[in-house]
This record gives structure tokens, C-alpha cells and sequence, in this order.
């Protein structure tokens, strides 16, 4: 019988990862977390070869690991038992003040009215002036939208004849053209 891979979906708002294979009965993810629980090594040659290959401790505490630099960065997450397998579920920040869209547009569920777009575009233009060589995710800061958001307005600029980038990707800056 074939095994069924392990697979990692992205979607807009989460990123879950799926491992074929049913968690251990009577036993919950919560309990690894805790470290009320000793660890499973279901497979004892991968186990092996991550360990000596320093790509995994000698205790495969990986749900507490989860937990921990999940924990410490802010993000959200959740363990989800399947019939066949087993699930993470890492949540993206949509909508709390970084990801894929802009913090309105969150709330509304619709595009930003147009007062929004000029005054994100207008405080994207004034950073730029204060500081030519600011970078883009400082512009999403700045301008409270996503790193999304600051490129199509970058580029609408850009096509507008409003702002131009000079030098390289990492020692360029920014030039205010007019406005």
C-alpha cells in the first residue's frame, strides 16, 4: 500500500501543513505542548537522519516547538485531528495590521473607498520625501496598508510620473519627481 504524502496548502488566511497518518489515540496535541506527554517517533530512520543532521533536537519536541516560536511571534495556530492524517493550521495576520491586505479592507471585506487610497498614497509620498531611502515594508508601516498595497501605489506613481527609483535594489533611493 502507498503512503500518502505530507502536504502544506496555502491559502489566503492560513498555511496548514497535513501528516498522513492518525494522531496517537487517548493522547492530544495540548499534552505535547505542555510537556505532560513523551514524544512519538513514528519513524525512527527520518528521526535518525534529522537528528544527526542537526536539523532536529534529540527529544522531537515539535508541537512544543510550534507553540513556543508561534506563541513569541504573535501568530496563531491550532492542531485539527483528520480521519487519516493529522493537521497545523498557522493563521496569517489578514487584517490585523500586516498580510495580504490592508487593515479596511479587512473589516469591510471590500476594496478601499477612494479617500483611503489618497490619503495611503499621500503618506506614502510624504515618507518618501523624509526619507528617499526607506523600503517598502517602512512604506506599508508608515501608510497602514500591506506591503501589497504600497506596490500598486509605488507603481502607480511610478507610471504617473510622480516618484522614480534610482540605484540598486539594495543602495538605491527614491526620487520625488513632482507632488
Amino acid at each position: 500500500m502507498r503512503r500518502k504524502p505530507t502536504l502544506v496548502r496555502k491559502f489566503r488566511d492560513r498555511i496548514e501543513i497535513y501528516s498522513p497518518g492518525p494522531f496517537p489515540e487517548k493522547v492530544t496535541p495540548e499534552l505535547f505542548v505542555k510537556g505532560e506527554e513523551n514524544s512519538i517517533r513514528r519513524n525512527k530512520l527520518i528521526a535518525g537522519i534529522l537528528y544527526y543532521s542537526k536539523d532536529m533536537e534529540t527529544l522531537a519536541m515539535g508541537l512544543k516547538k510550534i507553540h513556543d516560536l508561534c506563541k513569541a511571534a504573535g501568530v496563531k495556530y491550532e492542531f485539527k485531528r483528520n480521519v487519516y492524517g493529522f493537521t497545523v493550521i498557522f493563521h496569517r495576520h489578514c487584517g490585523e495590521g500586516w498580510g495580504w491586505m490592508g487593515k479596511e479592507k479587512a473589516e469591510k471585506g471590500k476594496k478601499l473607498p477612494p479617500k483611503k487610497k489618497q490619503k495611503a498614497r499621500d503618506l506614502i509620498l510624504e515618507s518618501i520625501k523624509n526619507d528617499p531611502g526607506i523600503t517598502k515594508a517602512k512604506l506599508a508601516e508608515a501608510a497602514n496598508i500591506s506591503i501589497y498595497g504600497v506596490r500598486y501605489h509605488i507603481r502607480k506613481m511610478t507610471d504617473e510620473g510622480i516618484i522614480q527609483y534610482v540605484g540598486s535594489s539594495k543602495s538605491g533611493r527614491w526620487e520625488v519627481l513632482r507632488g
